[in-house]
């Protein structure tokens, strides 16, 4: 059974999807592959060989595997699929993932060891949740992986097929709980693109009890602004539950927008996708950085409002 522990209303750098599922079986057979956890959490196996990988169900039904598309999401169609920390089937094993489990399509298809390869990352959980730790690995109890998988088996029986996900509607016009909690975090990117969009919330003042705080190791002075806001930034839709209502989080970078004054309903554009996450190159892998502030709504313009 998957585990999680909600938190205070903050923003959660990776967030997503909350279906885990129950530990499966890995099938012997010819190859598979899965990604690695944000904790980087290694499976106790340096050079793995191509007979760990799942074999395909007898469910699974041949598909070109060109057929995904980066910015796209992916299905598994076999328990077991194995993630690896590169493309390969002698790179290091990060763990397995289950039947039906869904991936965003990072990069791809890489051709190694006779297999097509395509990175992928875990949706992540919904907002203001975690997972209770240490997280399993085989397969991950916990929606934050990232790696490689092989597309299709030998006898070309797809083991990754397009997915979907339910998207919400865009709020129109104010926040509700549903949108904030009810959507992985890469599930906001998968639904909406890079299309600027334009919402209204109130902007809470901050309290002095906010308990926020803290520091972002690692994250370059200049890049915090999108991927380091430890929850100050956001607009809620209740303006009654104040700084600590379902909040939409958001990355303002400073020296581009000025923001109106807290304690009033405003009216904000942005985007996911924004072009600024191409600079989030400092992680490892810097694919996964880069992920991770492409899933901020970033603001591009701001202005008072009237409530909804």
């Amino acid at each position: 059974m998957t585990h999680y522990l909600l938190r205070p209303a903050v923003l959660v750098f990776v967030i997503v999807l909350a279906g885990c599922g129950s530990p499966g079986t890995v099938p012997t057979a010819t190859e598979t592959a899965s990604a690695s956890p944000v904790s980087s959490t290694r499976v106790p196996e340096a050079t793995p060989s191509v007979s760990e990988a799942p074999s395909p169900s007898a469910s699974a039904s041949p598909r070109p595997a060109g057929q995904l598309e980066v910015d796209g999401l992916a299905r598994t169609t076999v328990d077991g699929l194995r993630i690896r920390e590169d493309p390969g089937t002698g790179s290091v094993s990060l763990g397995t993932v289950i039947e039906g489990e869904i991936g965003y399509v990072v990069d791809g298809p890489v051709s190694a060891d006779g297999f097509d390869w395509y990175l992928l990352s875990a949706l992540g959980l919904p907002m203001s949740s975690g997972c209770i730790t240490p997280i399993d690995t085989t397969p991950f109890n916990c929606p934050v992986w990232f790696g490689w998988a092989a597309a299709e088996g030998s006898d070309g029986d797809a083991w990754l097929v397009p997915g979907e996900i339910a998207c919400p509607e865009w709020p129109n016009p104010a926040i509700t709980d549903d949108f904030v909690f009810g959507v992985p975090a890469y599930g906001y990117l998968a639904c909406f693109g890079d299309e600027a969009r334009t919402v209204v919330g109130f902007y809470p003042e901050i309290p002095e009890d906010a308990g926020l705080g803290g520091a972002c190791a690692g994250v370059p002075t200049d890049m915090a602004w999108i991927t380091c806001n430890l929850g100050y930034e956001q607009i809620v839709g209740d303006p009654a539950a104040g700084f600590f209502g379902a909040g939409l989080p958001l990355a303002i970078d400073p020296a581009t927008v000025e923001m109106p004054a807290r304690g009033q309903w405003i009216e904000i554009t942005g985007r996911y996708g924004h072009p600024a996450a191409q600079e989030c190159t400092w992680g490892d892998p810097p694919e996964e950085t880069i992920l991770g502030c492409r899933a901020q709504f970033v603001v591009e313009s701001a202005q008072a409002s009237t409530a909804p």
